[in-house]
């Protein structure tokens, strides 16, 4: 009995190891967390709202006949920057994915910001009252593959 149940614990485990999440239920996982935020915050809590994890994602977004998987990090992507004497930490993640490939592009993503591991807002407009000079122009960026 106690060896059926051990080989039923790790076949259990062994399956989990192989789910792959898609690209579109991370992003809509993304979007759903966001509500759970509130102003001040601690990053810890923060982070932990909105997920932590690197992993492979199935590109369900892609027109490919064969499905292509991506390394992606959640968040994607944190910066530190200086503006009016304020050390500001921002935090990406994706949010939308508007194309078939899976290459994620800046306005694709959300940013939390945070000053003295403390979130003081998120989203792209806040973040550009915050720090204006910051370029939301940037080349897109690709999953590794």
């Amino acid at each position: 009995m106690k060896k059926l149940f051990f080989l039923s614990f790790i076949a259990l485990l062994l399956s989990g190891c192989t789910t792959t999440m898609t690209v579109s239920s991370l992003t809509t996982n993304n979007r759903a967390n966001l509500v759970r935020l509130s102003r001040n915050m601690n990053k810890t809590d923060a982070l932990r709202i909105m997920g932590t994890n690197i992993g492979p994602y199935t590109c369900d977004l892609s027109t490919s006949k064969s499905p292509l998987t991506v390394t992606l990090n959640n968040p994607y992507r944190t910066e530190m920057v200086q503006t009016s004497g304020r050390m500001l930490e921002i935090v990406y993640y994706i949010t939308e994915l508007k194309n078939n490939n899976c290459i994620v592009d800046n306005n694709e993503l959300t940013p939390l910001v945070f000053e003295d591991s403390k979130l003081i807002g998120w989203g792209n407009n806040f973040l550009l009252e915050v720090v204006p000079e910051i370029k939301q122009n940037q080349q897109p960026s690709q999953g590794s593959r």
